[in-house]
């Protein structure tokens, strides 16, 4: 195959003129034994000098490029950086009139970088279909410990043998899909850029990155296979993304968020605590995952509310960043990208937005075929902690001042509605105003009227199925006087819990799955209160309880949107010591009021995230200033359940109440809409 670039020199439909310097790529079976045909064909000449790494000289052995000297780079500890540009350069004679890049993206990104120095062409012989980079007009160096995109040259031509790049190792060309699949991610960012701050968009340029993206990703069983076919489709897709780059003079359509995380990996910053030896594209595969994985949530979002994008302050960057990085992310977020989107801006253009992303394929698709090819997917698969994954949504856009939509997601005000500085209203027990509490009905009401939480009640049926109710009886809400943990759900799906109401309805007791499918996609978070206490049932049934809860929670990936809570601080103890970081936890009330045998064996600031405060010796919670105040000393977040009137909510703000939860969520709407903090 040959791919004659010069043929998209000229203007374009975009009304700018674009310039191509390949003016070929060869992608055959061989073609490094026709190296001299291919020089003499671009007008090639005079000293020339190939840069290999260790392993890429082996790799093309007998195929060697015939040039008037070799440079090979150890492959210990190699990274395009200034120490590999500084090797290069002590090593090239007087004169050199073109180098030659044997190798894969860290040989092409140091080879472009030192030719574009000199002033001089190069050719590109990529050994592995591993990266997008190798027609790139830019290199991408760490220079000084920052990951940058300097302007560079792009190859004069590339010369890819796909005998050599499917002798490859597999884990370089799972790699090279990862990075392309990543395009799905990077185009998204930048047709949202176009419909927000009418950025530079070229459709051309889109739709050809776009349409090799596909083919790449629906050859993954191809590839598995080893077909040469499907090999010269993914090479393929790989050079067209770099010559996409050079008619576009930038990597706007080939980075996006998915890199940018990669990019903050491998700043090793201060705050992060990681170091990964993986390969550029498989952290770009695994941020791609959470990339999509992030914007669909999002996108599926039924309640959904947006502030003004506020830049960050020097504190905040240097947070992650440290001493030695912060000043450089300070310099390249200078004039912010996302400076002025308003609010309003983005509701204007939310129907846009989500049909964009719409058009990124979903998460499980992607999984499916990086599982064929046994590609990373995880971030402990590249060494990285699972945990970092939200500071590295978070961070992560700061280290390109590009916009995306990953930068936009500080601006969505749900995201940070459990740091302690929003107040949320919850729904106790769902609207059980207007339904009965803890059905189907309550939940759907709550949702509907878009409470920021809602709060419910976790119990387990004899046959071992966690269902939501508050009592242990259902006697209260049904007139029938049976324990739930005494029936199977079969035998309590028989009684109507929705009479017992001022509005009374035909319904069941819910279980905690059916509850989790209403909610899944909303970005709904829900205070789970388990009342499988160890005093009643047994630790070893409690606890086996909060394993199911936990594993159903895991399963529908709302572990962010879920507060654990109990009267047990048995309970909780448990859930802080066997799933440290993964969930909030609420407390029900502070050692003052609690239950002599529910008390654990570590202190409440050692457990509590939260506390929901309680009435102490006849004195409401709201008159207890002193248990705010242990509470604010000790970093736990006082909330406060069904409070009388906006006095109360006024106060219980002041103190430092950031939840509340209420039986009549209109009126809790209502006041706290009044105060002016919903």
């Amino acid at each position: 195959m040959i791919i004659d670039s010069k043929k998209y020199n000229g203007m374009c439909s975009c009304r700018k003129e674009h310039k191509m310097i390949t003016e070929f790529c060869i992608i055959e079976e061989g073609a490094l034994k026709d190296f001299d045909k291919y020089i003499k064909d671009c007008g090639l000449s005079g000293i020339s000098v190939a840069i290999y790494d260790e392993n890429t000289y082996r790799a093309t052995d007998g195929v060697h490029p015939q040039v008037n000297k070799e440079i090979i780079l150890s492959t210990e500890n190699l990274h395009a950086d200034e120490k590999s540009v500084k090797q290069v350069m002590d090593g090239l004679p007087q004169n050199c009139d073109y180098l030659v890049a044997v190798g894969a993206g860290t040989v092409h990104d140091t080879t472009r970088y030192c030719a574009s120095k000199l002033g001089i062409p190069f050719v590109a012989c990529p050994t592995a279909a591993s990266v997008d980079g190798f027609c790139s007009s830019v290199a991408a160096v760490t220079w000084n410990g920052f990951k940058k995109t300097f302007p560079a040259v792009a190859p004069r031509i590339v010369i890819a043998d796909l005998g050599v790049i499917k002798k490859a190792p597999m884990r370089l060309t799972n790699s090279g899909f990862c990075d392309m699949v990543g395009k799905y991610i990077c185009l998204a960012d930048w047709k949202i850029a176009h419909v927000l701050t009418n950025e530079y968009f070229c459709k051309t340029i889109y739709d050809m990155t776009f349409s090799a993206t596909k083919a790449v990703e629906e050859s993954a069983e191809d590839i598995k296979k080893g077909s040469i076919s499907a090999y010269e489709k993914l090479t393929y897709g790989l050079l067209m993304s770099g010559l996409a780059m050079q008619l576009l003079g930038n990597s706007r359509c080939a980075s996006g968020a998915e890199h940018h995380i990669s990019h903050l990996i491998e700043m090793q910053p201060e705050g992060l605590g990681v170091d990964s030896e993986a390969l550029h594209g498989e952290k770009v595969g695994v941020g791609t995952l959470i990339a999509t994985k992030e914007y669909h949530r999002i996108k599926d979002k039924i309640n959904i509310e947006w502030t003004d994008y506020i830049e960050e302050e020097y504190d905040y960057i240097k947070n992650m960043f440290g001493e030695k990085l912060t000043d450089s992310v300070v310099e390249e977020n200078e004039n912010n990208c996302a400076k002025g989107i308003t609010a309003a801006k983005i509701r204007e253009k939310w129907e846009d937005i989500r049909k964009i992303i719409d058009e990124i394929p979903g998460y499980d698709i992607l999984k499916e075929r990086y599982d064929i090819l046994g590609a990373k997917v995880t971030l402990s698969d590249i060494d990285v902690p699972e945990e970092k994954v939200d500071a590295l949504m978070e961070y992560s856009p700061l280290v390109r001042n590009r916009l995306t939509f990953m930068r936009l997601r500080s601006a969505l005000k749900e995201e940070k509605a459990m740091d302690g500085k929003r107040v949320i209203l919850a729904a106790h027990r769902g609207d059980l105003f207007n339904y009965p509490e803890n059905t189907m009905a309550a939940f759907e009401s709550a949702l509907k009227f878009g409470v920021d939480m809602i709060e419910t009640d976790i119990r387990m049926t004899k046959d071992g199925v966690l269902v939501l109710s508050h009592d242990r009886s259902t006697l209260r809400m049904s007139g029938v006087d049976k324990n739930i943990d005494e029936l199977t759900l079969s035998e309590l799906r028989s009684i109507d819990v929705g009479l017992n109401h001022k509005n009374p309805i035909k319904a069941e007791v819910p279980t905690m799955r059916e509850f989790l499918e209403l909610i899944k996609g909303t970005g709904m978070m829900v205070n789970w209160e388990t009342k499988v206490y160890p005093e009643e049932f047994g630790e070893e049934v409690a606890f086996g309880a909060v394993d199911k809860i936990v594993a159903l929670i895991e399963e529908y990936d709302m572990c962010d949107k879920a507060i654990m809570c109990s009267f047990s601080a048995k309970v909780l103890e448990y859930v802080v010591k066997k799933y440290p970081g993964k969930f909030v936890i609420q407390g029900q009330g502070l050692n003052t009021c609690r239950r002599s045998y529910d008390v654990a064996k570590m202190a409440d600031e050692d457990i509590f995230d939260w506390c929901c405060l309680w009435s102490v010796d006849g004195k409401r919670a709201v008159d207890c200033k002193e248990n705010f105040d242990y509470c604010v000393e000790h970093k736990i977040i006082p909330c406060l359940c069904i409070p009388d009137n906006i006095d109360d909510y006024k106060q219980a703000i002041d103190w430092g109440c950031r939840m509340f939860t209420s039986n009549n969520i209109e009126e809790g709407d209502k006041i706290l809409r009044e105060l002016k903090v919903r």
